[in-house]
Protein backbone atom coordinates (compact mmCIF):
# COMPACT_ATOMS: atom_id res chain seq x y z
CA UNK A 1 0.00 0.00 0.00
CA UNK A 2 1.49 3.36 -1.06
CA UNK A 3 1.46 6.49 1.09
CA UNK A 4 0.32 8.61 -1.87
CA UNK A 5 -3.21 7.63 -2.97
CA UNK A 6 -3.36 6.47 -6.57
CA UNK A 7 0.42 6.22 -7.03
CA UNK A 8 0.12 2.65 -8.31
CA UNK A 9 -2.41 3.84 -10.91
CA UNK A 10 -0.07 6.61 -12.00
CA UNK A 11 2.87 4.21 -12.41
CA UNK A 12 0.65 1.81 -14.34
CA UNK A 13 -0.38 4.53 -16.78
CA UNK A 14 3.08 6.11 -16.92
CA UNK A 15 5.52 3.20 -16.39
CA UNK A 16 8.53 5.34 -17.33
CA UNK A 17 8.15 7.08 -13.96
CA UNK A 18 9.40 3.89 -12.31
CA UNK A 19 12.94 4.66 -13.50
CA UNK A 20 15.07 6.85 -11.19
CA UNK A 21 16.46 8.81 -14.14
CA UNK A 22 12.96 9.85 -15.26
CA UNK A 23 12.01 10.73 -11.68
CA UNK A 24 15.14 12.88 -11.38
CA UNK A 25 14.32 14.58 -14.69
CA UNK A 26 10.77 15.31 -13.55
CA UNK A 27 11.90 16.66 -10.18
CA UNK A 28 14.69 18.76 -11.67
CA UNK A 29 12.45 20.30 -14.34
CA UNK A 30 9.79 21.16 -11.74
CA UNK A 31 12.37 22.69 -9.37
CA UNK A 32 14.09 24.72 -12.10
CA UNK A 33 10.85 26.11 -13.54
CA UNK A 34 9.52 26.86 -10.04
CA UNK A 35 12.69 28.64 -8.88
CA UNK A 36 13.12 30.65 -12.08
CA UNK A 37 9.48 31.76 -12.08
CA UNK A 38 9.48 32.70 -8.39
CA UNK A 39 12.69 34.73 -8.68
CA UNK A 40 11.38 36.58 -11.73
CA UNK A 41 8.10 37.39 -9.98
CA UNK A 42 9.62 38.54 -6.70
CA UNK A 43 12.27 40.71 -8.34
CA UNK A 44 9.85 42.52 -10.63
CA UNK A 45 7.17 42.92 -7.95
CA UNK A 46 9.64 44.37 -5.42
CA UNK A 47 10.86 47.17 -7.67
CA UNK A 48 8.06 47.65 -10.22
CA UNK A 49 4.71 46.34 -8.88
CA UNK A 50 2.83 47.20 -12.06
CA UNK A 51 5.40 45.34 -14.16
CA UNK A 52 5.13 42.49 -11.65
CA UNK A 53 1.40 42.24 -12.34
CA UNK A 54 2.09 42.12 -16.06
CA UNK A 55 4.65 39.35 -15.53
CA UNK A 56 2.12 37.45 -13.42
CA UNK A 57 -0.42 37.81 -16.22
CA UNK A 58 2.07 36.50 -18.78
CA UNK A 59 2.84 33.45 -16.64
CA UNK A 60 -0.87 32.79 -16.08
CA UNK A 61 -1.59 32.94 -19.81
CA UNK A 62 1.32 30.57 -20.39
CA UNK A 63 -0.12 28.10 -17.87
CA UNK A 64 -3.56 28.25 -19.50
CA UNK A 65 -2.00 27.62 -22.92
CA UNK A 66 -0.11 24.60 -21.53
CA UNK A 67 -3.26 23.22 -19.89
CA UNK A 68 -5.29 23.67 -23.07
CA UNK A 69 -2.57 21.88 -25.03
CA UNK A 70 -2.61 19.08 -22.43
CA UNK A 71 -6.35 18.55 -22.90
CA UNK A 72 -5.92 18.34 -26.67
CA UNK A 73 -3.27 15.64 -26.30
CA UNK A 74 -5.54 12.59 -26.87
CA UNK A 75 -6.77 14.06 -30.17
CA UNK A 76 -3.17 14.28 -31.36
CA UNK A 77 -2.34 10.83 -29.94
CA UNK A 78 0.03 12.47 -27.48
CA UNK A 79 1.11 9.87 -24.86
CA UNK A 80 0.14 10.54 -21.25
CA UNK A 81 3.72 10.11 -20.05
CA UNK A 82 5.00 12.87 -22.30
CA UNK A 83 2.03 15.09 -21.47
CA UNK A 84 2.78 14.63 -17.77
CA UNK A 85 6.48 15.45 -18.13
CA UNK A 86 6.26 18.32 -20.60
CA UNK A 87 2.81 19.79 -19.90
CA UNK A 88 1.53 19.15 -16.39
CA UNK A 89 4.85 19.45 -14.54
CA UNK A 90 5.73 22.92 -15.96
CA UNK A 91 2.16 24.15 -15.50
CA UNK A 92 2.09 23.08 -11.85
CA UNK A 93 5.57 24.54 -11.25
CA UNK A 94 4.59 27.96 -12.62
CA UNK A 95 1.32 27.89 -10.67
CA UNK A 96 3.12 26.95 -7.45
CA UNK A 97 5.53 29.85 -7.95
CA UNK A 98 2.66 32.30 -8.52
CA UNK A 99 0.90 31.08 -5.37
CA UNK A 100 4.10 31.30 -3.31
CA UNK A 101 4.81 34.83 -4.54
CA UNK A 102 1.58 36.02 -2.92
CA UNK A 103 3.04 35.26 0.51
CA UNK A 104 6.54 36.63 -0.05
CA UNK A 105 5.97 39.61 -2.30
CA UNK A 106 6.96 42.91 -0.74
CA UNK A 107 4.80 45.05 -3.03
CA UNK A 108 7.24 47.96 -3.01
CA UNK A 109 7.63 47.67 0.77
CA UNK A 110 3.95 48.45 1.48
CA UNK A 111 2.75 47.90 5.03
CA UNK A 112 0.00 45.47 5.93
CA UNK A 113 -3.53 46.84 5.81
CA UNK A 114 -5.11 43.74 7.38
CA UNK A 115 -5.48 43.65 11.19
CA UNK A 116 -3.27 41.02 12.76
CA UNK A 117 -6.08 39.03 14.35
CA UNK A 118 -7.98 38.91 11.03
CA UNK A 119 -4.97 37.72 9.08
CA UNK A 120 -4.07 35.09 11.69
CA UNK A 121 -7.53 33.63 12.38
CA UNK A 122 -8.99 33.85 8.89
CA UNK A 123 -5.74 32.81 7.26
CA UNK A 124 -5.42 29.83 9.59
CA UNK A 125 -9.00 28.72 8.86
CA UNK A 126 -8.42 28.96 5.12
CA UNK A 127 -5.10 27.12 5.37
CA UNK A 128 -6.50 24.23 7.43
CA UNK A 129 -9.58 23.81 5.24
CA UNK A 130 -7.40 24.01 2.13
CA UNK A 131 -5.13 21.25 3.45
CA UNK A 132 -8.04 18.96 4.37
CA UNK A 133 -9.91 19.65 1.14
CA UNK A 134 -6.78 19.01 -0.90
CA UNK A 135 -6.05 15.75 0.89
CA UNK A 136 -9.63 14.51 0.51
CA UNK A 137 -9.51 15.39 -3.19
CA UNK A 138 -6.31 13.39 -3.51
CA UNK A 139 -8.00 10.45 -1.77
CA UNK A 140 -10.99 10.74 -4.10
CA UNK A 141 -9.20 11.13 -7.44
CA UNK A 142 -5.80 9.63 -6.70
CA UNK A 143 -2.64 11.33 -7.89
CA UNK A 144 -3.24 9.97 -11.41
CA UNK A 145 -6.70 11.51 -11.63
CA UNK A 146 -5.48 14.76 -10.10
CA UNK A 147 -2.83 15.00 -12.82
CA UNK A 148 -5.39 14.49 -15.58
CA UNK A 149 -5.05 10.78 -16.35
CA UNK A 150 -8.79 10.47 -17.00
CA UNK A 151 -8.35 12.76 -20.02
CA UNK A 152 -6.15 10.10 -21.61
CA UNK A 153 -7.78 7.02 -20.02
CA UNK A 154 -11.49 7.91 -19.63
CA UNK A 155 -12.61 4.28 -19.32
CA UNK A 156 -10.20 3.64 -16.45
CA UNK A 157 -11.29 6.42 -14.08
CA UNK A 158 -11.66 5.90 -10.35
CA UNK A 159 -15.30 6.11 -9.25
CA UNK A 160 -16.08 7.37 -5.75
CA UNK A 161 -19.14 8.30 -3.74
CA UNK A 162 -18.23 11.74 -2.39
CA UNK A 163 -20.77 14.30 -1.25
CA UNK A 164 -18.28 17.18 -1.54
CA UNK A 165 -18.70 17.26 -5.33
CA UNK A 166 -22.37 18.13 -4.79
CA UNK A 167 -21.24 21.28 -2.91
CA UNK A 168 -18.24 22.43 -4.98
CA UNK A 169 -17.56 21.26 -8.50
CA UNK A 170 -13.75 21.49 -8.37
CA UNK A 171 -12.64 20.81 -4.79
CA UNK A 172 -8.96 20.52 -5.68
CA UNK A 173 -8.88 23.93 -7.35
CA UNK A 174 -11.00 25.25 -4.49
CA UNK A 175 -8.27 24.15 -2.08
CA UNK A 176 -5.72 26.12 -4.11
CA UNK A 177 -8.00 29.17 -3.99
CA UNK A 178 -8.22 28.99 -0.20
CA UNK A 179 -4.45 28.69 0.05
CA UNK A 180 -3.96 31.79 -2.12
CA UNK A 181 -6.37 33.82 -0.01
CA UNK A 182 -4.66 32.69 3.20
CA UNK A 183 -1.28 33.79 1.85
CA UNK A 184 -2.70 37.13 0.75
CA UNK A 185 -4.11 37.78 4.23
CA UNK A 186 -0.87 36.79 5.93
CA UNK A 187 1.13 39.11 3.69
CA UNK A 188 -1.42 41.86 4.23
CA UNK A 189 -0.04 44.37 1.71
CA UNK A 190 -2.45 45.93 -0.82
CA UNK A 191 -0.40 44.46 -3.64
CA UNK A 192 -0.56 40.93 -2.21
CA UNK A 193 -4.32 41.23 -1.67
CA UNK A 194 -4.82 42.47 -5.23
CA UNK A 195 -2.69 39.65 -6.57
CA UNK A 196 -4.60 37.06 -4.53
CA UNK A 197 -7.95 38.36 -5.77
CA UNK A 198 -6.73 38.32 -9.38
CA UNK A 199 -5.45 34.75 -9.13
CA UNK A 200 -8.59 33.44 -7.38
CA UNK A 201 -11.25 35.21 -9.43
CA UNK A 202 -9.57 35.51 -12.85
CA UNK A 203 -6.82 32.91 -13.30
CA UNK A 204 -8.37 29.92 -11.51
CA UNK A 205 -11.83 30.35 -13.14
CA UNK A 206 -10.13 30.39 -16.54
CA UNK A 207 -8.40 27.09 -15.68
CA UNK A 208 -11.70 25.68 -14.39
CA UNK A 209 -13.40 26.65 -17.65
CA UNK A 210 -10.88 24.62 -19.63
CA UNK A 211 -11.39 21.68 -17.27
CA UNK A 212 -15.18 21.97 -17.53
CA UNK A 213 -15.05 22.05 -21.33
CA UNK A 214 -12.97 18.87 -21.39
CA UNK A 215 -15.23 17.08 -18.91
CA UNK A 216 -18.40 18.16 -20.68
CA UNK A 217 -17.06 16.84 -23.98
CA UNK A 218 -16.20 13.55 -22.29
CA UNK A 219 -19.15 13.12 -19.90
CA UNK A 220 -21.94 14.94 -21.70
CA UNK A 221 -25.22 16.07 -20.18
CA UNK A 222 -24.45 15.13 -16.57
CA UNK A 223 -21.42 17.41 -16.49
CA UNK A 224 -23.35 20.20 -18.19
CA UNK A 225 -26.01 20.10 -15.46
CA UNK A 226 -23.34 20.06 -12.74
CA UNK A 227 -21.65 23.02 -14.39
CA UNK A 228 -24.87 25.01 -14.17
CA UNK A 229 -26.07 24.01 -10.72
CA UNK A 230 -22.92 23.54 -8.60
CA UNK A 231 -20.43 26.35 -7.83
CA UNK A 232 -16.88 25.71 -8.94
CA UNK A 233 -14.60 26.78 -6.08
CA UNK A 234 -16.51 27.97 -3.00
CA UNK A 235 -19.81 26.84 -1.42
CA UNK A 236 -22.83 29.11 -1.70
CA UNK A 237 -23.30 30.67 1.74
CA UNK A 238 -22.38 29.74 5.30
CA UNK A 239 -24.83 26.84 5.38
CA UNK A 240 -23.13 25.21 2.41
CA UNK A 241 -19.74 25.88 4.01
CA UNK A 242 -20.91 24.02 7.12
CA UNK A 243 -22.07 21.13 4.93
CA UNK A 244 -18.66 21.09 3.28
CA UNK A 245 -16.88 20.91 6.64
CA UNK A 246 -19.13 18.04 7.71
CA UNK A 247 -18.49 16.20 4.45
CA UNK A 248 -14.72 16.58 4.87
CA UNK A 249 -14.88 14.56 8.09
CA UNK A 250 -15.41 11.40 6.04
CA UNK A 251 -13.03 9.95 3.46
CA UNK A 252 -14.42 9.37 -0.06
CA UNK A 253 -15.77 5.86 -0.50
CA UNK A 254 -14.75 3.96 -3.65
CA UNK A 255 -17.67 2.49 -5.60
CA UNK A 256 -17.46 -1.28 -6.02
CA UNK A 257 -17.78 -1.76 -9.77
CA UNK A 258 -18.74 -5.43 -9.24
CA UNK A 259 -21.88 -4.29 -7.39
CA UNK A 260 -22.84 -0.98 -8.93
CA UNK A 261 -23.31 -1.08 -12.71
CA UNK A 262 -21.52 1.46 -14.89
CA UNK A 263 -24.67 3.46 -15.44
CA UNK A 264 -25.30 3.84 -11.71
CA UNK A 265 -28.45 2.90 -9.84
CA UNK A 266 -29.29 -0.18 -7.79
CA UNK A 267 -27.61 -3.52 -8.46
CA UNK A 268 -29.40 -5.92 -10.78
CA UNK A 269 -31.47 -8.57 -8.95
CA UNK A 270 -30.42 -12.17 -9.36
CA UNK A 271 -32.69 -14.11 -11.74
CA UNK A 272 -32.92 -17.91 -11.37
CA UNK A 273 -31.79 -19.85 -14.41
CA UNK A 274 -34.87 -22.11 -14.32
CA UNK A 275 -38.38 -21.40 -13.18
CA UNK A 276 -38.27 -24.55 -11.04
CA UNK A 277 -35.43 -23.02 -8.98
CA UNK A 278 -37.51 -20.01 -7.99
CA UNK A 279 -39.88 -20.00 -5.06
CA UNK A 280 -43.51 -20.41 -5.98
CA UNK A 281 -45.32 -17.07 -5.97
CA UNK A 282 -47.81 -16.50 -3.15
CA UNK A 283 -51.53 -16.60 -3.80
CA UNK A 284 -52.87 -13.44 -5.35
CA UNK A 285 -54.72 -11.10 -3.01
CA UNK A 286 -55.76 -8.61 -5.70
CA UNK A 287 -57.36 -8.81 -9.10
CA UNK A 288 -56.47 -11.81 -11.21
CA UNK A 289 -53.89 -10.85 -13.87
CA UNK A 290 -55.36 -10.17 -17.28
CA UNK A 291 -59.03 -10.71 -16.29
CA UNK A 292 -59.97 -7.53 -14.50
CA UNK A 293 -62.06 -9.67 -12.12
CA UNK A 294 -61.46 -9.72 -8.35
CA UNK A 295 -59.72 -12.81 -6.98
CA UNK A 296 -61.87 -15.31 -5.13
CA UNK A 297 -61.87 -14.88 -1.38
Amino acid sequence: MTVLPGLDDLLRRAPALRFPAVQAQLGASFAIVFAATLVALLLTEAHHPFVGLLVQAVFCVLVLWIVRDFYSGPERLFPFEQALLWRQAPAWAITAASVTSVLFTRGAEAESVVPLWVSVLTGLYLLVTAAVLGWRTLQALGIAGLLGATTYHPDDARRVDWEVTAIVRHPGTGAVARLILAMGLWNGSPYALLLAVALVWIFLPAWVRLDDDEQEARLGEAQRRARIGIPALFPRGLGAEAELLAALLHAPEPIDESIVPTGGGAPEPEVPERLDDADEPPAADGPAEGTGEPAEE
